[in-house]
Formats: structure tokens, sequence, C-alpha cells
């Protein structure tokens, strides 16, 4: 019927010769990748010993590959140092950056714009390293600048939206290779789940302590979870001075081996003029962490807990 329907007519039989090239041109294509799929490597790599033409007669799909003629190729692999291990007797601190600009605070785009820019001279100065949580829609926009001092990058939703179930897809459209999250306001809404998070290939969460209910990093559901104990909202809103804030700051340092400070570019004209002092400081009391080094000592820590 095909036939018929395609070739009835002296006007269908030029689109009927058209369409069946079209169908062989493309059976064809399929044949030639699937030749490249299952072709063996060149015979001058294969080892020729009858032990090896044995192994090809009885299971053909696996190969042997003479070492002799390949060392070249061969990835030799380096002595690695231990992970991320503080010197003893040194804190952990770990300094984090809410980048949200003016989607929820009452600022210019500009202010926070040279609030983000003074961060990181600062730090640049200090040569450390702390982690940038962006929102997805100012990504490409800040995280090259971030990457290229070394700073660890994690998404701050896409657009601070709380409770919106589309806001890890949308991030993912942005950037595949990010593995941190920190959701807006520290709120752990039920659309992120470790099992949605996972799906979307993210392999820690920042949020605060007490959204977490407890105090130290830790792995769950194969989701790294990393506690925040002390941010700049208490500034921003003036519960807190600089003396205050820095007195909650040095005795929380002081009761844990690990602490975790979120600062945001929206808040940032409460604390960046005396930022210089902060890192000194800091610096002084410990070792400055990335989030992504947390996140490679709790997943060694966790696999030794589990070896045999």
């Amino acid at each position: 019927r095909l036939s018929r329907s395609l070739f009835h007519s002296p006007s269908s039989s030029f689109f009927g010769l058209c369409f069946y090239l079209h169908i062989l041109s493309y059976l064809r294509s399929l044949t030639f990748v699937f030749f490249l799929m299952i072709r063996r490597p060149p015979r001058s790599t294969l080892d020729r010993s009858s032990a090896a033409s044995d192994v090809y007669k009885r299971q053909a799909e696996y190969w042997v590959v003479a070492l002799k003629d390949n060392h070249d190729r061969i990835a030799r692999l380096n002595h690695a140092a231990m992970p991320d291990t503080p010197a003893t007797g040194r804190k952990v601190i770990c300094i984090c950056h809410d980048i949200e600009s003016n989607v929820d605070t009452k600022v210019t785009e500009s202010e926070c714009r040279e609030a983000f820019h003074r961060m990181l001279a600062v730090e640049r100065a200090h040569d450390v390293r702390t982690t940038y949580q962006v929102l997805g829609l100012l990504f490409r926009d800040t995280a090259a600048a971030v990457a290229a001092d070394g700073h660890a990058l994690a998404f701050h939703s896409y657009d601070h939206k709380v409770g919106d179930p589309t806001q890890l897809a949308r991030t993912r459209e942005v950037d595949l290779q990010v593995k941190g999250y920190r959701p807006p306001q520290s709120k752990i809404t039920a659309d992120l789940s470790d099992y949605t998070l996972a799906y979307w290939n993210f392999e820690w969460l920042l949020s605060s302590a007490s959204s977490f209910r407890f105090q130290e990093p830790r792995i769950e559901n194969g989701i790294v979870k990393i506690p925040v104990h002390l941010d700049d909202w208490p500034l921003h809103t003036g519960a807190l001075t600089r003396a205050q804030w820095m007195a909650r700051l040095r005795d929380e340092i002081a009761k844990r081996d690990i602490l975790v400070i979120s600062l945001h570019d929206c808040y940032a004209r409460q604390w960046i003029d005396w930022y210089p002092d902060l890192l000194t400081e800091l610096q002084g009391l410990g070792e400055l962490w990335t989030c992504e080094q947390v996140v490679n000592r709790e997943r060694f820590r966790s696999a030794l807990r589990t070896r045999p």
C-alpha cells in the first residue's frame, strides 16, 4: 500500500524515490556507527599469543592489550596527600557568601556588586579561599570571578523563591557541575529532600544549624550536610553591634572544632569595611577552608567508618 501510494502518479514518483533514498542513507549510517562500536583495537596493539587467541575464541568481548606496545599510553598514578586535615589543635573555619544582590533586600544592585568585588579583593590580599553561594540568575555574571581566585561555588537557589519546587531544575539549566546547594533563608522545604538533591546531582547542602537541628557536618543518604552557625543577619537588623557579633563569633569558635559563617553581599555595608580585620583574626584562630574541603573530609571519614 505504501508503495502504491508513493508511486501511483508521476508527480509522486520523485517524492517516493527521495523517501527511499533517505531511509537507505539512514540505515547505512546506523550500520557504520554499530561497526565503530564493536570494532576491535588495531592489530598492532593486540597480544598475538596463543593464550590471547584462546580468550578471543571463548569470550570475544574481552580485549588483550600488549603492554610493551602501549606503555607510553598508561596513566601513572601520583602519590597524593591525605584529604585536608587541619594542623594539630587548629580549628576549621568556613566563610560562606550568599550572593543574591537585591532580590528581596532594599539595597541597590550596584552596592551589592561593589561589595562582591571588595570581598574577592580582600580575600585575595589575605590569600584565603572561601565559598560563594550564588543565585542561578546571577551565576554567569559572577562565577568566573569566583573560580579565578580558587574559591568554591554553590547555588543559592535560582531566584531566592522559598518553596518553589522548580528551583533545583532551573539551576541545572544554568550549570551542571556545581555540587553544593544553599536554600534561601535556610528553609529546607519538602522539595529539598535528599532524594531530590541527589536526583539533580547535588552532593552537599548548606543551611543553618537550627534548620538541620545538629551542629557538626554529617552525611545523610549520600548528601553531606554542613550547618551554618553564625551569619550577618543580626548585624543587618541591628540586633547585634560589631563588638557583640565578634564576641559571639569567638564564643562559637571556642566551643567547636568547625565553625561555618555566612555573609551576604546585600548586608555587606555592615561589615565590609572591617572585613580585612575579621580575616586577620580568623586566620590566627584557625584554618580557613572551603565547603568543598569539608565535604571531602566528611566523605573520607565516612569511608573509613564503613571499611570492613
